[in-house]
């Protein structure tokens, strides 16, 4: 658990975290849905940082979409 809140630092580790997350959990359950991964991140950002991450899960998507895109 220190791993992952230690990437949910920074926007660029959120990222990170997000797409380690949705292949354990494609591994591990056959499906990812993406919004339930990035509830479950922002949940623990939260709890650790007293905030979220982004503010919305659109915002999140199209800063995810840039990114691949670099």
């Amino acid at each position: 658990m220190e791993e992952i809140q230690r990437l949910l630092g920074t926007r660029s580790g959120f990222l990170k975290a997000f797409w380690e997350e949705s292949k354990r959990r494609l591994r591990e359950d056959g499906i990812t849905i993406q919004e339930d991964v990035y509830d479950y991140l922002e949940d623990i950002c939260r709890e650790t940082f007293g905030e979220s991450r982004f503010p919305s899960y659109d915002a999140f998507r199209k800063y995810r979409d840039r990114q691949v895109n670099k």
